[in-house]
């Protein structure tokens, strides 16, 4: 089949670039590295103690990222073969994810454009921990199908939680899968953004006195992500209007709308926390079904048009990418060859 040979061999590209990047590529590959070289020092029992402690008293941070790469090191004490590791499993949960929730190769290429310009810098090259989880709910996405599996995904999404917390918002998310309207959960979502994004300020103060989980990922006036929000909406409005066009070809496709419900409700505050584009990232990234799905609705309408507004998709995707990589070029070294860590290394406390 030449889908499943097309998702194969982008795997492959991108688990090799992925795997042999340079420990300097990316904002927090070499503090990852600091971290794998810690806990080679640490023993069995510090492990334990480290788990205890977190589960009783509530210190330290997800100790489950310590037990991971704890076994893992059984294995291989080599960081390199680590990052080829994650690459490993990150691209083959994407490419399984990819090949059940598709038929046609024109969906497959488009997800991975949609990849490439909107989630290539992270999942390729930096954010370990919550590549890691994301690659766990990939692989068990497929549970959420079948209420009698719904078990199952908790029990997951409780396990790798100590790998990265904010995990955790998939439990609500499988809940409002079970919702039959997906089409009024998303406008309610849409048409509650201005209200939450007027009072995001408070909204998010009380978020912050409850838990202090995005504490280092705190305001800063000088980032604004206006174009992630613009885009985001954009696709979130685009679906809502083909809603029954989409659900009337692939009834799958609620899953997609309950994820962008999700979505649409946390970018309302990432102008105050810019933490909670995290939780976005975990939801947005749904696009790379919902947008396809999107284009394949106004075959409908005539293939010209489907054709021309898949085009222009791919222009403006593309057009962001280059911008995006024109104001913060992207920088790159495989591991053999030099690179210098980037400025917030050395930037004093």
């Amino acid at each position: 089949m030449v889908r499943k040979k097309y998702i194969k061999i982008i795997c492959f590209a991108l688990i090799l670039q992925s795997g042999l990047r340079n420990v300097a590529v990316g904002d927090d590959t070499y503090g990852y590295y600091v971290g794998f070289e810690e806990v080679k020092q640490m023993s069995w029992k510090n492990i334990y103690e480290a788990f205890f402690n977190f589960l009783k008293f509530d210190e330290g941070k997800d100790p489950g990222y310590l037990v991971f790469q704890k076994i893992f090191q059984i294995f291989s004490d080599d960081y390199q073969v680590f990052l080829f590791f994650i690459a490993v499993l990150f691209f083959s949960a994407f490419g399984y994810f990819l090949y059940k929730n598709t038929t046609r190769l024109r969906d497959v290429v488009m997800a991975y454009i949609i990849y490439s310009c909107m989630f290539y810098t992270f999942y390729s090259f930096t954010g370990i921990r919550q590549t890691i989880v994301t690659a766990f709910v990939l692989f068990s996405y497929f549970l959420l199908r079948k209420k009698s599996h719904f078990i199952w995904f908790f029990i997951i999404i409780l396990a790798i939680s100590f790998i990265h917390k904010s995990v955790l918002i998939f439990i609500p998310f499988a809940l409002f899968t079970l919702v039959k309207k997906t089409k009024w959960l998303l406008w309610t979502s849409l048409l509650s953004f201005p209200i939450l994004f007027t009072f995001s300020a408070r909204i998010t103060t009380f978020f912050t006195s409850l838990s202090e989980s995005y504490s280092e990922y705190e305001h800063y006036d000088e980032y604004k992500p206006t174009t992630l929000v613009a885009l985001l909406l954009l696709i979130a409005l685009l679906a809502a209007l083909r809603h029954d066009k989409i659900i009337a070809t692939n009834k799958n496709a609620r899953f997609y709308f309950v994820a962008f419900s999700f979505a649409v409700f946390f970018l309302s505050f990432v102008y105050e926390i810019h933490g909670y584009l995290r939780l976005v990232q975990y939801f947005s990234f749904f696009m790379v079904l919902l947008i396809p799905e999107i284009l394949n609705s106004f075959e409908s309408v005539s293939r010209k048009v489907k054709n021309d507004i898949t085009i222009f998709a791919m222009i403006l995707l593309i057009s962001l990418h280059l911008k995006a990589n024109f104001a913060a070029p992207i920088r790159y070294a495989f591991f053999w060859q030099e690179m210098r860590l980037g400025e917030h290394y050395y930037e004093s406390d």
